[in-house]
């Protein structure tokens, strides 16, 4: 009656065993999905406030962001051209051609929209590239200042560059 007792015993120790293993295995699965979800959605918040939502571009936060990144990273024969761009009555027509200042611009520049007509562009480039730095200037103020057509109306947008120079 002892030995049988004993395995008795034995075997409900092992089933609350496989019970409790299988309940752990649930709640770690469950936590790594609840982790996920709280990562993605952190995720999604950062992008939200560093994104301008009219333009999809940068906004205040992000291009702040963006800055102290690549002044930490820059090189001693390189310099951060910063130009600040005042479109003028641009929020009376349309901040969706913000897309103009995306077009001059490559991979290697940041830009950000801070308020309804202002916008900022960070270019790293070589120390003393003085042209370099003007003919970006021109290029953006060509092309924003292009005049937009929209049916039969055409509105012509004026611009301001004024740049800055880290080293």
């Amino acid at each position: 009656a002892l030995v049988n007792y004993y395995i008795k015993s034995s075997l409900a120790s092992k089933k609350i065993l496989d019970y409790e293993k299988n309940l752990h295995k649930e709640m770690e699965k469950s936590m790594h999905e609840r982790t996920n979800e709280l990562m993605l959605a952190n995720l999604r918040l950062q992008d939200i406030s560093e994104k301008d939502y009219l333009t999809d571009l940068g906004n205040r936060n992000f291009i702040a962001n963006e800055l102290d990144k690549i002044c930490k990273r820059i090189h001693s024969k390189e310099e951060i051209a910063i130009y600040y761009i005042d479109i003028s009555h641009f929020k009376n027509i349309n901040t969706s051609y913000a897309k103009r200042i995306l077009e001059v611009c490559n991979r290697q520049e940041t830009i950000a929209r801070i308020s309804a007509d202002e916008f900022i562009v960070l270019a790293r480039m070589e120390l003393n590239s003085h042209t370099k730095r003007m003919n970006l200037g021109i290029a953006l103020k060509d092309a924003i200042e292009k005049p937009i057509e929209l049916e039969r109306y055409h509105f012509s947008i004026k611009c301001a560059i004024g740049i800055h120079v880290v080293t």
